[in-house]
């Protein structure tokens, strides 16, 4: 298993009051989240860089439109990078969900790393599960049974929404979420639970694979 330092195992409180300390700090981790090459992140929380304040930025890409079918794939990478928002959610929570979890096998769009293992179903790349990683655990990746689609609340958060602190409120707003932002959703709120996704990987009695060149490379168990 890869070192876990203390922190990621500390459970974070909630946000009473967003002033323009917290404001900076949000400003400042999604900042972190997009300076992140490699590997790219699509989701930090404050207890990664060490707050145990109960938020987490998430970065996704607008979806695509049929102009991009002519693109290269240059101009493909450049023009989703360019739709990439930040959007922060604060104190969130999960309160409800799909009745069936599953191992994402719908996001998987292509294989960029070539997996090295004995398990037929992982190597299968017509029916590939989504294998997760974190920014904390850098190079380590497993797949995570989770629900396709949640019900949550929280408070959201634009970058341009930060200029203004004294207007933002902690009220939560009622979202439905599917699909990857779901899954990156579970995945930051477990972090401010103290929970890493390698623990619900290990529980599930799922292989957790090391990135070594362009092959994951199953690790000892």
């Amino acid at each position: 298993m890869p070192e876990e330092t203390a922190v990621l195992r500390t459970k974070s409180s909630p946000i009473e009051k967003i002033d323009a300390e917290v404001a900076a700090f949000l400003k400042e981790l999604g900042e972190t989240l997009k300076g992140q090459k490699d590997p790219a992140g699509v989701g930090l929380s404050a207890i990664q860089v060490g707050r145990p304040i109960r938020v987490f930025a998430m970065l996704l890409p607008e979806q695509g439109n049929n102009e991009q079918k002519t693109m290269s794939n240059e101009e493909k990478a450049k023009s989703k990078k360019q739709k990439a928002k930040i959007v922060f959610y604060v104190n969130p929570e999960i309160v409800g969900h799909a009745k069936e979890m599953t191992l994402g096998y719908d996001l998987v769009k292509s294989e960029k790393l070539k997996v090295k293992s004995q398990n037929q179903r992982i190597n299968a790349s017509t029916h590939q599960p989504f294998l997760e990683g974190c920014l904390s655990i850098p190079r380590i990746y497993g797949a995570v049974l989770r629900y396709p689609w949640i019900k949550a609340s929280a408070a959201v958060f634009s970058e341009t929404d930060l200029g203004s602190p004294l207007a933002l409120s902690p009220h939560p707003l009622a979202l439905t979420l599917d699909g990857l932002a779901a899954r990156v959703f579970q995945h930051e709120v477990d972090h401010l639970n103290g929970i890493l996704f390698t623990d619900h990987v290990l529980a599930q009695g799922n292989q957790l694979y090391r990135e070594t060149g362009r092959e994951l490379v199953e690790m000892a168990m």
